[in-house]
């Protein structure tokens, strides 16, 4: 009597040859097959993950950038630190020194540290390996050698330190096909850090601030933008340019805000909701200056905490608190703004020019 466990050979048969005739033709480099045989075939492979409220996409190379002292490093820590609550993450920091990463990460004061996932595994280059080796390769070596050891998530800080020559088109493509089959080739998701050259801080960022060869963004699958906020210099935007799996959530009209913090410890990025990059990148007037200073003291005067007023008017508390202190500095009260009462004026036998009341000097 045939069991449940008996191998019907007929159906093995069958499923081989199914298989077989599934299987891609080699045309070279190429595998070949149906349009629609492609699209049966992935029907079967799970969806992939996203990280991040959907900024990093699972098996996808991403390049985030920014301008110097934006804050990038950080903001990649955090990502990094994110996913690694879930599984490990590799975090090849070529920026900071072990001393500089424990002072970003500790209260000077109380020295209180913050403690990061146990599976977020942050790496150094060792000086002592330098020495006639060429950068990128031994980076791509190292990122296999962990991806053979069940690493699938890889942070890079930053793109220039491993590609030296990344503003050469052919040197970037190198770099950049490597990695790509490294994706590939063990499912890797990657999170590369780079630049944006000097540019016109009141146009909108775009991919091609991407510093480097115009074609370096045609390497990777999203990019992800940092921009400095014109209303306060803590504030920053993040922005996608580029996105492969679906539509752009995070574009020019819903960007998200945040604040640069220190806390506990912990250096990071404060979410402060979303906005329109339109309102970080025009710089404010000078009548705008005045209006915000004066509501300021008018909360001030009014009995208001310095938190409270930055959570009424929107802004950051560090902003709230140099506002005040520029106004002390200039001697501007909540009086200032005040219109003076001006008594009638009598008449007069002959017209002559009125003499306007004295307006106060602001700055």
């Amino acid at each position: 009597m045939e069991t449940t466990d008996t191998i019907n050979p007929i159906e093995a048969i069958t499923a081989e040859v199914e298989k077989a005739l599934r299987a891609p033709d080699k045309l070279g480099l190429l595998s070949v097959r149906s349009a629609n045989a492609w699209i049966e075939e992935s029907q079967n492979t799970p969806m992939p993950k996203k990280y991040c409220h959907g900024l990093i996409v699972e098996g996808e190379n991403t390049v985030l950038f920014a301008r110097s002292n934006a804050g990038k490093s950080i903001f990649a820590t955090q990502l990094a630190e994110e996913i690694a609550r879930e599984e490990k993450v590799l975090f090849i920091d070529c920026e900071l020194s072990s001393k500089q990463f424990e002072m970003r990460y500790t209260d000077g004061e109380t020295n209180e540290k913050h403690v990061f996932p146990a599976h977020f595994l942050r790496a150094e280059i060792d000086p002592a390996s330098l020495e006639g080796v060429d950068m990128s390769e031994a980076v791509l070596q190292s990122i296999e050698i962990a991806a053979q050891r069940g690493i699938r998530k890889v942070f890079i800080d930053n793109l220039t330190f491993i590609c030296r020559d990344a503003e050469k088109a052919v040197t970037a493509a190198e770099l950049m096909i490597r990695l790509v089959r490294l994706k590939k080739m063990y499912d890797l998701t990657m999170v590369v850090i780079a630049h944006t050259p000097k540019r016109d801080s009141g146009l909108p960022l775009t991919q091609n601030d991407l510093a480097g060869s115009s074609k370096l963004m045609n390497f990777f699958d999203s990019g992800i933008v940092i921009g400095l906020s014109s209303r306060d210099k803590n504030l920053r935007y993040v922005k996608q340019v580029k996105y492969r799996a679906g539509e752009k959530e995070y574009d020019y009209d819903n960007v998200i805000l945040y604040e640069i913090m220190k806390e506990h410890g912990y250096t990071h990025f404060a979410y402060r909701g979303h906005g329109v990059e339109a309102d970080h990148i025009k710089a404010p007037s000078f009548s705008e200056d005045l209006d915000e200073i004066q509501q300021i003291l008018d909360l001030q005067a009014n009995g208001k905490s310095v938190r409270e007023i930055a959570s009424l008017l929107d802004i950051t508390s560090s902003k709230v608190q140099r506002r005040l202190k520029k106004a002390g500095k200039l001697g501007i009260t909540a009086e200032s703004f005040k219109t003076s009462a001006v008594s009638p004026v009598s008449p007069v036998p002959h017209p002559i020019q009125p003499t306007q009341p004295d307006t106060p000097k602001l700055f």
